[in-house]
Formats: C-alpha cells, structure tokens, sequence
C-alpha cells in the first residue's frame, strides 16, 4: 500500500510535478549515488518532508501521476498513456516502434507509430493552443499513412473545424483511456518524398533505396542528400514510405522498449527515452526503492 496520500502533492503546480519525469532526473538516478537532482527537486519545492519518509521513490512517482492525471493534464499524461495503452496495451515492442518528438517538416511530432504502417499522433492538451495544428498537420500528412489528434473533450469541436475528415480524433477521457471520437483513415493523395527523406538519416535513406534495388553512387557528402531524392523519384511513394518504415523501425532500440517495461507503470514514456546501459537500468529500479527519509 502506498504510504502517501492520494491528495499529499494537491499543492505542487503539474509543471513542477512535471519536471520529476524528465529523462534528465532518471538519468541521473541510474548512476552510482544518483539522486541527486531528485533531491534537489523534491527540497526546491519544499514537499518531501511533508510525505511520510518511510515512502519510496516508487511512490512518489505512483502518487505524482495520479495528481497529473486529476489536475490539468500535462504532455507527460498523453505520452504516457500512449505507451501504456497502445504500444504495451495493443501492441508488442517486438514488432512496433514508438517514437516521441520526431521530426517532420517544420513540425515536431509528438509521437510516432511504426508496425506495418505509420500513425502519427499530434497531442493537443486543455492548455495547448490549436494555432499550429494545420500547419503540423499538413506536414504530418506529406509523410504519415494515418494521422491523429489525441485531444481532451475542451478541443474536439476545434479539431474537427481544422482537421479533415481522414485525420482521426481522440480523446483521453476521465478514466484515463484512449477513446476514438473519430478513426483515422489511410492517406488517399500521394505521399512527398521529399518530406519522407528530409527526416530520415544518411543510412536510413540509403538503406530505403537499396531494399529498392538503388544504389546511390560515390557521391560528395554535401550532394548525396540531392542525388538521393533524384532517384527516388523512380519509386512509387507509397513503395518509399515502406522502405521508410523498415528503416525507421531499425532506430527504435529494443534495449530501451525492455527498460521502459521494468519500470513502474507512471515511468513508461520517460523509460522510452533512456539511453542507458542495462547496469544503469537495474541502479534506476534499485534506487526508485529508496526511502525518502533516505535520500
């Protein structure tokens, strides 16, 4: 049982509950005597000795989700929701990939689906603005078979306004689920090449030419970019867009999907963005054990 009380951090803002799940602070607590920042975070806020000291890490993590998730619901809500409803909850990270803030276009998506085909998902919170949304969504659908907002119930009027009818629409509800108002569908104009190949790396892009029987020639770096998208012109985008998943699927590293899954569940999404070795990853489970009183 977990020793804090359900409303023990009713006074702490989300953005500074917030700042406990960044990759920095678990970073630093897989190395030998980390904790510090932890520490330093829980005293600048000037909580940690009000929860009973006998409480561990884990709890605290346990009880700061369940305080985002009733206040106003952050980006870290969203992200972890995604990990733990769809790519642990309906998919396996032996077949799937998931990435968090890629890049596409001018836009930074916020999460990246990769199985057999590509989902894109734009998260909109309650305090975001849908200013940017046709511009990230223009870009999103130049590369991404299926397009989707995941939203809260404040903007799915707005969304459906701006978004056109194949882009899908979510919400996460009160109870924490995924719940689809409106399901996205396939991408019916052609994909851009050009907007395939300008987030993808030097070896992915060779990588996706080669599976199609190109190969680029001896190239000076500062041209080979050029020369790749003038052959890529002979393939069929939606034949390039394949190629893009198979290469893309390859920088998901497997070792970070098995770390995310040894952490406790409030951790996932933050677990996905470690790169950290596997004796870093067992100090990391090891020190959410700590005791408060302890640190």
């Amino acid at each position: 049982m977990n020793p804090i009380t359900p409303n023990a951090l009713n006074g702490i803002s989300s953005a500074a509950i917030s700042r406990f799940f960044s990759t920095r602070v678990l970073r630093d607590m897989s190395l030998e005597n980390g904790g510090k920042l932890f520490r330093h975070l829980a005293l600048e806020l000037g909580f940690i000795d009000k929860l009973p000291q006998s409480a561990t890490i884990e709890h605290f993590y346990e009880r700061a989700i369940e305080a985002l998730i009733r206040k106003d619901r952050s980006e870290y809500v969203y992200k972890n929701a995604i990990a733990q409803k769809l790519l642990l909850g309906r998919h396996s990270v032996n077949t799937t990939s998931l990435f968090f803030e890629f890049r596409s276009g001018q836009s930074k998506l916020d999460a990246l689906f990769l199985n057999g085909s590509s989902h894109a998902y734009e998260i909109k919170t309650s305090q975001d603005e849908l200013r940017r949304l046709p511009s990230q969504l223009a870009d999103y659908q130049k590369q991404f078979e299926y397009v989707w907002v995941l939203t809260s119930n404040k903007h799915v009027a707005g969304v459906r306004e701006i978004a056109s009818r194949e882009v899908g629409i979510a919400i996460l509800s009160k109870r924490y689920q995924i719940s689809i108002v409106r399901k996205a569908s396939k991408r019916v104009k052609p994909l851009k090449l050009d907007a395939m190949l300008s987030s993808m790396r030097r070896n992915e892009f060779l990588g996706a030419l080669n599976d199609k029987g190109i190969e680029v020639p001896r190239t000076p770096n500062t041209l080979i970019h050029a020369e790749a998208a003038r052959l890529a012109q002979n393939i069929k985008p939606t034949a390039f867009h394949d190629a893009m998943v198979k290469q893309l699927k390859k920088r998901f590293a497997k070792k970070q999907a098995q770390i995310a899954t040894m952490l406790p569940r409030p951790l996932t999404a933050a677990g996905l963005g470690l790169n950290i070795s596997n004796a870093q990853a067992a100090r990391l489970v090891a020190k959410l054990q700590t005791r408060l009183g302890d640190l």
